[in-house]
């Protein structure tokens, strides 16, 4: 919870009592409507088809959660400038590239060069222009130990703090952004018994075109000026660092289209050029696939899990969804696939790379030499 939720204060009569947190935190409720496709029944134009309604979705405006987070003073330790970092352990040894946070990363310096390389005309030419970068988690909670009371929030948090003190629970450093319903709480089951399927990606994606509105794509596009905590007037560009959730750890790598069947070139050089070669990237061509694959759902009746969906979209294992980052952010050629790192938590513990680890170690193991002390001490 950021600083201004975990503020009891703020909890008072002049909140609108619908709300979860206060008003003066920038919540506020909207109803969304999801299209309901009608497997083998020839339809109409998803735009004329039945919906779903979602009522009571609580979120926050982008826009003033930065603005929030660069105003307070928390911003005074905040990082405005990527930069790389370097270790020299000896002066016998190579100089090493050291990466242990958001702001010396790649992605970090990517994302300022491509801010920097379509920097509109500046409403004040005088502000320095500095990068938000944004982190994204979402994943369901459970609040209690006993029984099945749980919440599905989004946060965020902000790149430009180092993780020292974003992982501490008194900074305050994740924003809560909105709350993704339960939904069982909205007709799940009468959904699903009529047309195959769960509508959560649908239901996700839709909070995201609330989220990504005009005020945040309008940011994106120019920047905002933001009065800084040091007293200096700035232009915040907002960018998306990374995304966190819970299915990467389920696929080997969420960048690329290897298959399977490749893996065990793992470390060759055919290897590192097929990862660039076949790297995931969005385009229209994709989209097209996409709403194509919509258009049979909608129009012609077809399920999504039927072979003509599937055929259209198992190649490169899409859904038929349409995602709100690739629509709002496409004139800025946005990649979604960059977007989702690798779930390095559950690879460890639950995923693929700790099987492949525990492979190599008992390959370690059986040259009955210090091969694992030589690992261990690397």
């Amino acid at each position: 919870m950021d600083r201004h939720l975990s503020a009891a204060t703020l909890l008072s009569g002049q909140s609108d009592p619908a709300l979860p947190f206060a008003a003066s935190d920038n919540w506020v409720t909207s109803n969304i409507q999801i299209p309901m496709p009608c497997p083998n029944k020839k339809s109409v134009l998803e735009e004329l088809a039945p919906t779903l309604e979602v009522k009571g979705v609580h979120h926050r405006r982008l826009t003033e959660v930065i603005k929030t987070a660069f105003e307070d003073d928390t911003f005074l330790d905040f990082n405005i400038k990527p930069y790389k970092q370097f270790w020299k352990p000896s002066d016998d040894e190579p100089v090493q590239r050291v990466i242990s946070e958001c702001y010396s990363s790649n992605r970090a310096l990517e994302l300022e060069r491509e801010v920097y390389e379509t920097l509109p005309k500046p409403a004040d030419p005088n502000a320095d222009t500095v990068i938000a970068w944004l982190m994204l988690w979402s994943d369901s909670t459970h609040l209690a130990n006993f029984g099945t009371p749980s919440l599905w929030p989004i946060y965020m948090y902000f790149g430009n703090l180092s993780k020292y003190t974003r992982c501490k629970p008194s900074s305050y450093a994740a924003h809560h952004i909105a709350y993704i319903p339960k939904i069982a709480d909205f007709a799940n089951d009468v959904y699903r018994e009529q047309f195959g399927r769960e509508p959560g990606d649908d239901l996700f994606q839709s909070i995201w075109f609330l989220l990504l509105d005009s005020e945040f794509t309008e940011a994106y596009t120019n920047g905002i000026l933001i009065l800084c905590a040091d007293g200096i007037v700035r232009r915040i560009f907002p960018r998306f660092h990374s995304y966190s959730a819970d299915y990467p750890e389920r696929c080997l790598c969420p960048w690329c289209l290897i298959l399977k069947e490749d893996i065990a070139k793992l470390g060759m050089k055919r290897d590192m050029k097929n990862r660039i070669k076949k790297l995931r990237r969005d385009s229209l061509q994709l989209r097209a696939r996409v709403d194509k694959a919509r258009k049979l759902i909608f129009e012609k009746g077809f399920g999504v899990e039927s072979t003509a969906v599937k055929n259209l979209l198992d190649s490169e294992s899409l859904t038929p969804v349409k995602n709100a980052f690739c629509l709002t952010l496409q004139e800025h050629n946005f990649n979604i696939f960059r977007l989702i790192p690798v779930d390095e938590l559950h690879e460890f513990e639950l995923g693929k790379w700790r099987n492949v680890f525990v492979h190599l170690l008992r390959i370690l193991q059986d040259l009955k030499d210090d091969s694992l002390t030589i690992l261990d001490e690397r």
